[in-house]
Protein backbone atom coordinates (compact mmCIF):
# COMPACT_ATOMS: atom_id res chain seq x y z
CA UNK A 1 0.00 0.00 0.00
CA UNK A 2 3.18 2.18 0.95
CA UNK A 3 4.25 1.89 -2.49
CA UNK A 4 1.18 2.63 -3.80
CA UNK A 5 1.59 6.01 -2.20
CA UNK A 6 4.77 6.75 -3.04
CA UNK A 7 4.17 6.01 -6.55
CA UNK A 8 0.77 8.60 -6.59
CA UNK A 9 3.05 11.15 -4.96
CA UNK A 10 5.83 11.35 -7.41
CA UNK A 11 3.72 11.21 -10.42
CA UNK A 12 1.48 14.20 -9.37
CA UNK A 13 4.77 15.90 -8.39
CA UNK A 14 6.48 15.56 -11.87
CA UNK A 15 2.73 16.51 -12.77
CA UNK A 16 2.92 19.83 -11.02
CA UNK A 17 6.49 20.43 -12.20
CA UNK A 18 4.89 20.75 -15.96
CA UNK A 19 2.47 22.63 -14.65
CA UNK A 20 4.76 25.19 -13.03
CA UNK A 21 6.70 25.01 -16.06
CA UNK A 22 3.47 25.90 -18.54
CA UNK A 23 2.09 28.21 -16.46
CA UNK A 24 6.05 29.75 -16.13
CA UNK A 25 6.01 30.23 -19.33
CA UNK A 26 2.55 31.72 -20.01
CA UNK A 27 1.79 28.37 -21.91
CA UNK A 28 -0.73 26.64 -19.68
CA UNK A 29 -3.88 26.59 -21.63
CA UNK A 30 -7.39 28.42 -20.51
CA UNK A 31 -9.32 25.57 -19.02
CA UNK A 32 -11.25 23.62 -16.25
CA UNK A 33 -9.34 21.12 -15.18
CA UNK A 34 -5.97 22.67 -13.87
CA UNK A 35 -4.96 26.46 -12.59
CA UNK A 36 -6.11 29.10 -10.54
CA UNK A 37 -9.89 29.15 -11.69
CA UNK A 38 -11.39 31.81 -10.31
CA UNK A 39 -14.09 34.29 -12.38
CA UNK A 40 -11.32 36.55 -12.62
CA UNK A 41 -8.30 34.69 -13.83
CA UNK A 42 -10.74 32.62 -16.54
CA UNK A 43 -12.24 35.96 -17.80
CA UNK A 44 -9.51 36.45 -20.68
CA UNK A 45 -6.79 35.08 -21.90
CA UNK A 46 -4.48 37.60 -20.94
CA UNK A 47 -5.27 37.74 -17.31
CA UNK A 48 -5.24 33.65 -17.32
CA UNK A 49 -1.85 33.91 -18.25
CA UNK A 50 -0.59 36.66 -16.28
CA UNK A 51 -1.98 35.31 -13.04
CA UNK A 52 -0.35 31.97 -13.69
CA UNK A 53 3.15 33.48 -14.25
CA UNK A 54 2.48 35.53 -11.05
CA UNK A 55 1.44 32.53 -8.91
CA UNK A 56 3.61 29.58 -10.81
CA UNK A 57 5.38 28.60 -7.48
CA UNK A 58 3.06 27.34 -5.72
CA UNK A 59 2.63 24.81 -8.25
CA UNK A 60 6.25 24.04 -7.57
CA UNK A 61 6.20 24.03 -3.98
CA UNK A 62 3.41 21.68 -4.22
CA UNK A 63 5.46 19.24 -6.63
CA UNK A 64 8.21 19.62 -3.24
CA UNK A 65 5.58 18.72 -0.75
CA UNK A 66 4.70 15.38 -2.89
CA UNK A 67 8.07 14.73 -2.92
CA UNK A 68 9.32 15.08 0.66
CA UNK A 69 5.91 12.90 1.51
CA UNK A 70 7.68 10.15 -1.08
CA UNK A 71 10.76 10.45 0.59
CA UNK A 72 9.70 10.31 3.91
CA UNK A 73 7.85 7.16 3.27
CA UNK A 74 11.09 5.35 1.86
CA UNK A 75 13.43 6.66 4.68
CA UNK A 76 10.58 6.07 7.41
CA UNK A 77 10.22 2.66 5.75
CA UNK A 78 14.19 1.97 5.29
CA UNK A 79 14.49 2.73 9.16
CA UNK A 80 11.45 0.22 10.28
CA UNK A 81 12.73 -2.40 7.92
CA UNK A 82 9.09 -3.31 7.22
CA UNK A 83 7.06 -1.09 5.43
CA UNK A 84 3.98 -2.93 6.89
CA UNK A 85 5.12 -1.49 10.30
CA UNK A 86 4.51 1.77 9.64
CA UNK A 87 1.55 1.95 7.75
CA UNK A 88 -0.43 4.09 9.74
CA UNK A 89 2.15 6.76 11.04
CA UNK A 90 2.78 7.22 6.77
CA UNK A 91 -0.85 7.36 6.10
CA UNK A 92 -1.52 10.07 9.20
CA UNK A 93 2.00 12.28 8.07
CA UNK A 94 0.28 11.96 4.27
CA UNK A 95 -2.94 13.16 5.29
CA UNK A 96 -1.40 16.17 7.58
CA UNK A 97 0.45 17.11 4.93
CA UNK A 98 -1.64 17.37 2.02
CA UNK A 99 -4.12 19.33 4.46
CA UNK A 100 -1.47 21.74 5.41
CA UNK A 101 -0.34 21.97 2.04
CA UNK A 102 -4.03 22.60 0.58
CA UNK A 103 -4.59 25.22 3.57
CA UNK A 104 -1.51 27.15 2.31
CA UNK A 105 -2.04 27.33 -0.85
CA UNK A 106 -6.05 28.57 -0.19
CA UNK A 107 -4.89 31.05 2.24
CA UNK A 108 -1.75 32.56 -0.14
CA UNK A 109 -4.27 32.75 -3.12
CA UNK A 110 -6.62 34.25 -1.17
CA UNK A 111 -4.40 36.69 0.32
CA UNK A 112 -2.90 37.57 -2.52
CA UNK A 113 -6.22 38.06 -5.13
CA UNK A 114 -7.16 40.22 -2.29
CA UNK A 115 -4.06 41.99 -2.70
CA UNK A 116 -4.57 42.71 -6.46
CA UNK A 117 -8.37 42.68 -6.93
CA UNK A 118 -8.54 46.44 -8.00
CA UNK A 119 -6.15 45.35 -10.58
CA UNK A 120 -8.46 42.40 -11.92
CA UNK A 121 -11.39 43.00 -14.12
CA UNK A 122 -14.18 41.31 -12.59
Amino acid sequence: MLIVEVVVAVVVGVFLVGVYRDAKNGTLPLQNSVGIKTPATMSSEDTWNRIHKQYAPIFLVDACALFLIALEIIIGGAMEKNFNNMALEALIALVATLVVMVLANLVSLFWQIGLHENEIAW
